[in-house]
């Protein structure tokens, strides 16, 4: 995932995927910035998502604030999902997860495992 702020457009997020396709997202000028720093910090928590940031901005000032906020939030999720789980609803479920989630508790890894197993996935 790249971020560019340039001068004579819009900024904007380039995201290629594992396959190699390549979408761009654009947004508003006004605190693009701020908000691409606030995302480098919450990508780089929960998955292993290559960053690359083509222009300078200010970190945010207290990324361990904002790390404690995404893992509570995280490990609020993950106990709703396990509400499907509990109920066999091993596809719901495993739609709560992406392709890329790192740094998961181990009960939530081996409850992807079993959800996948018993799809046939």
């Amino acid at each position: 995932m790249r971020a560019c702020c340039v001068m004579f457009r819009k900024p904007f997020i380039e995201v290629e995927m594992e396959g190699g396709d390549i979408f761009q997202r654009h947004f508003a000028r006004e605190s693009f910035a701020r908000f691409w720093a606030e995302a480098c910090v919450i990508i780089k928590t929960i998955t292993s998502i290559k960053l690359i940031s083509d222009f300078s901005f200010e970190p945010i000032s207290d990324p361990e604030k904002l790390v404690r906020e995404v893992l509570a939030n995280r490990d609020e999720c993950i106990d709703e999902s396990n509400l499907m789980f509990d109920e066999g609803m091993y596809e719901q479920f495993l739609m709560q997860y992406g392709e890329d989630c790192e740094n998961l508790p181990r009960d939530t890894v081996q409850r992807i495992a079993h959800a996948r197993e018993q799809l046939g996935n």
